[in-house]
């Protein structure tokens, strides 16, 4: 396939994706839609070339609609791994005229004809692994979700699993799904009570996964639909029981929602879908907004966003390729295929992956880690299941590395979002005394994660680890988003005290329905106490970041984790007292980059550092005793 290929192929695409690109009619430069808007001005050099003005004054050429491929292709032939910029975003600073999802088809479609001509199609079903650990790559969601990793019309070597795998399209998912959940049990073989849960036998993969949302969709109605009927019907699904297991404690816990949670106060900006509707800002639990709007909010005042929850939303042009449980199924069954075939080099355990042990009593440590190809038998099977003896499955801790294509495009905008990597870049220096192959750093790893819930899964009460800002990308499925932004003083105290066990006031939790597609985002500095509930089977990738603006929130935060255990499941690194080091220096440094004062940080560090010398001298004599 050569390059006009590749244009007819775009051209067929665009026009059955129309998106706001940009065109030349009667000499006039214009959006497709229409005139450009109001605060866009177009100006023309004498070369013919034209250029998007923005607010800031810089220009941005523009590419007409049917000249994108020729340039995304061009481009992509001179872009070298080793710049620090990413393809895509370095694109957007360049041109106007294209979006994500126009890149990375154009990209998957020349990566497909390159491999076709060179004869390096490769077949899992034949026994060839992919190399340069291509597999491994879209695992850890590092290559393109568009690309192929067998030749079209294959199958893969999964003796319970039949999906043909040619170029995924949008509708290609109608056959992967279909868990048919029943109220009434299948299996009551069991003579103690338990809740009960019954999944039909067609386990065919036939059901269409969820809709992925956009900033069409109105968000009051998706929520008041998430109280009145989703997680009712949730709910109906296990009957009361008594018990002393996790597994329990996390179905107390969704039962409960119903007392404590309510419908959140909605602030969409104006300019987007439904935004008459919504209430101001100032009233606001969660801000539902596209990406321009996000990253419009995040640039002003942070007071403004203190106990505000931020959902965004692509438009219906630029939502990502759909993702499916099928395909995290063909994902891990090439982990374990090629870690069998590898023999005596693979691992001769065999893959292992963190699940939450929902059979452990209460109180007790509930995360172990089990063979990936057993997990994977479960994930396939289409058995009825009663979760006394088969919970769901909620896999934690999945291994991720960086895929700038999901992140919310701020991270990469504003440069006080990016203080991790300058303490990264510290840390580096000072235990490797140079600026050349990277120390792996435990701090950096954790801003990328990836989890997976069945349906009925849940977490019980916590907040994240080192008063790190979180955000989440739905790959597919439902998930409820229970979270508590800021704190009464009252709730933080019962909070801190009890931990995941704590039981919120009634009708005083913001519930947050996630669709696919959608991210949220809790901002560092508030208080993000959340207990997350699966709807359905859901897949999320996300990451961790700080904001300069509100490092004083933050490290008082890390210092109410040290102080009270229960109320993070995760372990402060044990790096931190370097981290706390490398961020003293900053704030010397660059004060006026830190919403706190020198003198205040450097108060608040010495008071970590004390509680760290405490509980090292009670490690210490807990372990002579």
């Amino acid at each position: 396939m050569d390059q006009d290929d590749l244009q007819a192929l775009w051209l067929s695409y665009m026009q059955k994706n129309p998106y706001i690109r940009w065109v030349k009619e009667n000499g006039e430069i214009k959006p497709q839609n229409g005139t450009a808007h109001g605060d866009q001005q177009i100006q023309s050099d004498s070369d013919g070339t034209h250029f998007l003005i923005l607010k800031n004054g810089q220009r941005r050429e523009i590419i007409l609609a049917d000249e994108v491929c020729g340039v995304v292709l061009r481009e992509w032939s001179t872009f070298k791994p080793q710049h620090k910029r990413p393809f895509i975003p370095y694109l957007f600073r360049q041109y106007a005229g294209f979006s994500h999802r126009d890149i990375e088809f154009i990209i998957a479609e020349y990566k497909k004809s390159k491999k076709a001509a060179k004869g390096k199609a490769r077949d899992m079903a034949s026994g060839n692994l992919l190399p340069d650990d291509e597999h491994s790559e879209r695992v850890l969601g590092l290559a393109p979700p568009t690309e192929n990793s067998v030749p079209s019309g294959a199958t893969l070597l999964s003796h319970s699993l039949n999906t043909n795998t040619g170029l995924p399209e949008a509708q290609s998912d109608a056959h992967y799904l279909n868990f048919q959940n029943s109220a009434t049990s299948q299996d009551a073989t069991t003579t103690a009570p338990t809740p009960t849960i019954s999944r039909s036998n067609n386990y065919t993969m036939a059901q269409t996964p969820a809709t992925p949302a956009t900033v069409n969709d109105d968000p009051m109605a998706q929520h008041d639909a998430l109280l009145a009927q989703d997680l009712p019907n949730l709910i109906s699904h296990f009957t009361n029981a008594e018990g002393k297991t996790v597994l329990y404690e996390h179905f107390e816990h969704i039962k409960d929602a119903l007392r404590f949670g309510r419908a959140p106060a909605i602030h969409i900006p104006a300019g987007l879908p439904h935004a008459s509707e919504s209430v101001s800002l100032e009233a606001c639990d969660l801000i539902v907004a596209d990406e321009t709007h996000a990253s419009r909010i995040l640039q002003g005042p942070r007071e403004a966003l203190y106990g505000k929850v931020l959902l965004i939303r692509s438009s219906a042009d630029e939502l990502p390729q759909p993702d499916s449980l099928a395909k995290m199924v063909d994902a891990f069954s090439e982990i374990v295929t090629a870690n069998e075939m590898l023999g005596k080099e693979g691992n001769p355990g065999g893959i292992k992956i963190d699940v939450q042990d929902m059979t452990q009593d209460w109180g007790k440590r509930n995360t172990t880690s089990r063979p990936l190809s057993e997990v994977l038998e479960q994930l396939k099977d289409g058995t009825p299941w009663a979760p006394d003896r088969e919970p769901p499955l909620n896999l934690l801790n999945i291994a991720s590395g960086r895929n700038i294509s999901i992140e919310p495009q701020f991270l990469t905008t504003y440069g006080v979002f990016g203080i991790i990597n300058k303490i990264t870049r510290l840390y580096q220096i000072k235990k490797g005394g140079t600026l050349g192959k990277a120390i792996p750093f435990e701090f950096e790893a954790c801003r990328n994660f990836q989890i997976f819930g069945q349906k009925l899964t849940s977490s019980l009460w916590h907040k994240d680890s080192m008063g790190f800002g979180t955000w989440v990308r739905c790959m597919f499925g439902k998930k409820v988003w229970p979270v508590m932004a800021n704190m009464t003083e009252d709730d933080w105290k019962g909070f801190t005290t009890l931990g995941t066990t704590w039981k919120p006031r009634d009708q005083s939790v913001p519930l947050i329905v996630l669709h696919p597609g959608d991210v949220l985002v809790m901002l560092p500095g508030n208080h993000n106490v959340h207990a997350p509930i699966t709807l359905e089977d859901c897949h999320m990738a996300g990451g961790m970041f700080w904001d300069t603006r509100c490092m004083g929130k933050i490290l008082e935060h890390i210092k109410a984790q040290l102080e009270y255990d229960s109320i993070s499941n995760e372990d402060v690194p044990a790096s931190l007292k370097d981290i706390l080091s490398y961020l003293r220096i900053l704030v010397t440094m660059y004060p006026w980059n830190f919403a706190v004062e020198d003198g205040d940080a450097a108060e608040l560090i010495d008071q970590i550092d004390e509680v760290l010398a405490t509980k090292s001298k009670k490690r210490k004599r807990a372990r002579r005793n």
